[in-house]
């Protein structure tokens, strides 16, 4: 494999290519990939485009139900790398891969100092214990690419940035959610 920019080539083994939350031109220029009614690459039950067996999509510009979310395109990098791992074993029989399968996300948002909104597992709730799980999901990240010392110590310095932040408050106040009923409703923090 080699991978062509417009004043170099790199040659390559294995190319992981992460290109933001629009499709890439990469894919768009390129005719071969089958694109879903939202320009999404349409991919199979291993993260596969149609008619490719070596190459891999994931993330924003996969067709799949929760596309553009964190947690889904770090969900698809572990996916994508069990089953090159089961390539590599020379399990040829396709069968013997790990299927691709959708998993709702939680999500939490900050909205002020101690206050937060989550939704997890269709369960809809607010107020403190949604905050402080924002904030252990937090703490759960920086361990995951830091080493424990240095994570904790920027998870205690960036407590509350989101919280300060004028743009994410804005956001967060504005924000509707669907409630388990499905009735939409408007959600300000408690004074």
């Amino acid at each position: 494999w080699s991978v062509i920019l417009k004043d170099m080539e790199l040659g390559a083994k294995t190319v992981v290519w992460a290109a933001g939350i629009l499709t890439n031109e990469f894919y768009t220029k390129n005719k071969q990939f089958l694109f879903s009614s939202q320009n999404k690459i349409c991919v199979d039950d291993f993260l596969q485009p149609q008619s490719f067996s070596d190459i891999f999509v994931g993330g924003d510009a996969a067709d799949t139900k929760y596309s553009g979310l964190a947690q889904t395109a770090i969900a698809d990098g572990a996916f994508i790398a069990r089953v090159i791992e089961a390539k590599i074993r020379n399990l040829q029989s396709s069968d013997k891969w790990p299927r691709y399968k959708t998993k709702t996300p939680a999500h939490v948002i900050p909205i002020g100092a101690n206050w937060a909104i989550a939704e997890i597992a269709g369960f809809v709730f607010s107020g403190r214990l949604a905050w402080w799980l924002r904030k252990l999901a937090d703490l759960r990240y920086y361990i995951s690419i830091l080493p424990f010392m240095y994570a904790f110590h920027i998870w205690l310095d960036r407590s509350d940035w989101r919280d300060q932040n004028p743009v994410c408050r804005t956001i967060a106040h504005q924000t509707l959610m669907s409630g388990p009923d499905n009735k939409v409703v408007e959600i300000t923090p408690e004074p």
